[in-house]
């Protein structure tokens, strides 16, 4: 009995020295040790479950690792490469990135939302209409404009043609008499003029966040990884004098 207490004492002092080991930093508050960053001045607000890759792995969600170029923020895709962050999205989780250069060369026709899909991120994407005009179209109306999304194709367009992209389900009797739909079946990555800034959104998702993070900032709160349960939860910890112990949620849980 004496040598099974003996050993039942180290046991219990090589766990809690290992934990000691392991979890020593979940002590920390998460928002002291993992605080937004940015990459330079007026640069965007990157925070759980984002975080740029100088910041440790721990402050953020696996996969979403942003870099910095100078006073840019990139995301990385294995097979687009390294592209302008436009704008994260907290609330509904959406990254907006600027493919650039690879844009110029009209692949819009050629767009396969495979290729920027992964484990994490999926493109959000409409099916739209090509719109061919021998004539410059004014579009109508700026409700017109603003209903169907419609915008010039510079780089599928002559001078003795006129291509535009508008919304699948804009009716054909709004079209001039001069223009005709050549494809109905287009899919685009984004919606409206963000096509022709070569601008595509990216939704992300990862298992250990779930709806958290959303439901989170939808509220007004922050996100954050709780290391006591191994889980995003939500806290409130700008608000003072609120215990943001009793405010958390964790993934999976409606606020």
């Amino acid at each position: 009995m004496a040598v099974s207490g003996l050993l039942s004492a180290i046991f219990l002092l090589l766990f809690q020295a290992r934990s000691k080991m392991t979890l020593g930093y979940k002590e920390e508050d998460f928002f002291t040790a993992c605080p937004p960053s940015n990459c330079g001045k007026g640069g965007l607000d990157v925070r759980y479950p984002f975080r740029v890759e100088s910041s440790p792995s721990h402050c953020g969600a696996p996969g979403l690792v942003l870099s910095c170029w100078g006073n840019e923020t990139l995301l990385s895709l294995p097979d687009w490469g390294s592209h302008k962050v436009i704008d994260i999205d907290y609330v509904e989780s959406f990254i907006t990135i600027r493919l650039g250069d690879p844009w110029s060369g009209c692949q819009l026709q050629n767009f396969s939302s495979a290729s920027l899909t992964t484990t994490v991120y999926k493109p959000l994407v409409a099916s739209a209409s090509l719109v061919n005009c021998s004539k410059a179209w004014n579009y109508g109306s700026r409700t017109l404009r603003e209903a169907y999304d419609v915008g010039p194709v510079s780089c599928l367009s002559s001078a003795d043609h006129f291509v535009y992209l508008a919304e699948v389900d804009m009716p054909v009797v709004l079209l001039p008499s001069d223009c005709v739909v050549v494809s109905n079946n287009l899919v685009i990555p984004g919606w409206g003029t963000s096509v022709q800034r070569g601008e595509v959104m990216l939704q992300w998702d990862l298992p250990e966040i779930g709806y958290t993070c959303s439901y989170c900032e939808s509220a007004g709160g922050r996100c954050k990884f709780d290391w006591t349960i191994n889980q995003a939860s939500c806290s409130f910890p700008e608000q003072p004098g609120l215990d943001s112990s009793n405010k958390n949620h964790t993934a999976g849980e409606s606020l």
